[in-house]
């Protein structure tokens, strides 16, 4: 339990801001709906915070993305991937 309570805290203080400013590549925050871990106003604010950034959101999916929605996440990335191989060329 002690860990999990570490976690939530680090998540909760944890401000990216100045270093997501600094970001210059095509970038892509993807979060749960229902993560309780980094809420939606998170990956919203950090989405904002880098310039260009996509914001996306997985319904009904907690914080483990990988293995609550596979298959969710895989079609999320192929079509970021896609979007920025296509800019690229």
């Amino acid at each position: 339990a002690a860990v999990l309570l570490r976690d939530f805290a680090s998540c909760t203080l944890w401000n990216g801001q100045s270093a997501a400013a600094r970001v210059t590549v095509p970038t892509l925050v993807l979060t749960g709906e229902r993560d309780r871990m980094t809420p939606l106003r998170s990956g919203r604010a950090l989405a904002q915070a880098i310039h260009g950034a996509r914001f996306e959101m997985l319904p009904n999916v907690g914080h483990m993305l990988p293995s609550e929605a596979p298959r969710q996440l895989y079609q999320h990335l192929l079509g970021f991937f896609s979007s920025i191989s296509a800019v690229a060329a």
